[in-house]
C-alpha cells in the first residue's frame, strides 16, 4: 500500500510491475501521473479515491487484466491512451461524463459497463473501438464522433431522454442495425449515421 500522506504518484512509479495484483490508494492522493501503472498486467481492479483530480497519459495502458475501475467525479483531467490494450472494463463510481477521447483508438476494447451516473458521452469518447454492444440508458448527450468507426457495434440500449447527438456520432458504424431517436432530440446532423449500411430500423418520432 501507498503511505497515507501521499499526494501524487510520479510517472512510471509502478510501470512493468507484472506481479502487482492489488493496491490501495490513499484518500490524500491528488494525481496519478503518466504511465504510473502501465503494463501491470496482473492488476485486476482499482479504486481511485475522490481526492484525485487528474489521471495522466497511459496511466493504466497495457493492464490487460484490469476489469474494474472506480472513477470519482472529482477527476476532471484525463490524459491520452489511459486504457490502451484493455478489452473489457467495468467503470464504477459517480463519474457523470465519459470525457472527450477517453477510449479513442482502444481498438481492443470489446465490452464496457458504465455506471448509472453517466449522462454524457464526450466527443470521440469511443472512436475506433471494437465494442459489440453498449448500454447508455440515462445518457442525454452523445458528442461529436463519439462512436465513429466502431465498425462492429451492432446493438445499443439508449435513453429516451437523449436531446443531442453530435456530428458523426455513429459514422462508419457498419454493423449497427437499429437505433431509437427519442422525441427530445432536436437536431440530427448530415453525417450522424453516415455509412451505417446495415441499419434496418430507425425510429424517429
Amino acid at each position: 500500500d501507498i503511505r497515507s500522506s501521499c499526494i501524487w504518484i510520479e510517472s512510471e512509479s509502478f510501470k512493468d510491475c507484472i506481479g502487482l495484483k492489488k493496491i490501495t490508494l490513499p484518500d490524500t492522493l491528488k494525481a496519478i501521473e503518466s504511465e504510473t501503472f502501465m503494463n501491470c498486467n496482473n492488476l485486476t481492479n482499482i479504486i481511485i479515491p475522490p481526492s484525485v483530480v487528474s489521471i495522466g497519459d497511459k496511466a493504466f495502458a497495457l493492464c490487460t487484466n484490469l476489469s474494474k475501475i472506480s472513477i470519482p467525479s472529482s477527476v476532471t483531467k484525463f490524459g491520452k491512451n489511459i486504457f490502451q490494450r484493455i478489452s473489457s472494463l467495468q467503470i464504477l463510481g459517480d463519474i457523470t461524463k465519459i470525457p472527450d477521447g477517453l477510449f479513442k483508438g482502444c481498438d481492443e476494447l470489446k465490452k464496457i459497463n458504465l455506471p448509472s451516473t453517466v449522462t454524457e458521452i464526450g466527443n470521440n469518447a469511443f472512436m475506433q473501438c471494437s465494442l459489440v454492444s453498449i448500454s447508455i440508458p440515462l445518457v442525454t448527450k452523445i458528442g461529436k464522433n463519439a462512436f465513429n468507426q466502431c465498425s462492429v457495434l451492432s446493438s445499443m440500449i439508449t435513453s429516451s431522454k437523449i436531446n443531442y447527438i453530435g456530428e458523426g456520432a455513429f459514422n462508419n458504424c457498419g454493423s449497427l442495425k437499429h437505433f431509437y431517436i427519442p422525441s427530445l432530440t432536436t437536431d440530427i446532423f448530415d453525417d450522424t449515421f453516415s455509412d451505417c449500411s446495415l441499419i434496418q430500423q430507425m425510429n424517429i418520432p
